[in-house]
């Protein structure tokens, strides 16, 4: 039982190290996940981008633009649940980068035709 309760602190501790260890991205001179700009990358951010998604606090009114553009880490126009989620993905380091950031390094994904031929 003492043995189940060692691994267990010890998963406990690990994972408020991912949770709370600053996990900066500098892509651009944009900190993509870092929402409220403190630094890191945390369960704060996540919390922001949700509350901007149900309405409740918009990150615009907040944070300005720039903190929109931290809080958009998927490609498209909205911030959106998935962009929390890959936050959390990034933060418990399931994830190296986020897609925006992909996608500056390798610009824009070819377009798919209905045929599934790349078209130019």
């Amino acid at each position: 039982m003492r043995k189940i309760k060692n691994v267990f602190l010890v998963l406990v501790v690990l994972l408020s190290l991912f949770i709370w260890w600053p996990n900066r991205a500098a892509a651009n001179g944009v900190n993509y996940g870092d929402v409220n700009n403190d630094g890191s990358i945390n369960v704060n951010d996540v919390i922001l981008v949700l509350q901007d998604v149900v309405q409740y606090k918009k990150i615009n009114e907040i944070y300005g633009s720039e903190g929109s553009r931290r809080a958009k880490v998927s490609i498209g126009k909205k911030i959106e649940v998935g962009d929390a989620i890959l936050i959390l993905r990034r933060i418990v380091n399931l994830i190296q980068n986020f897609p925006i950031e992909q996608t500056l390094l390798t610009g824009p994904a070819p377009v798919i035709g209905k045929t599934g031929s790349t078209m130019g």
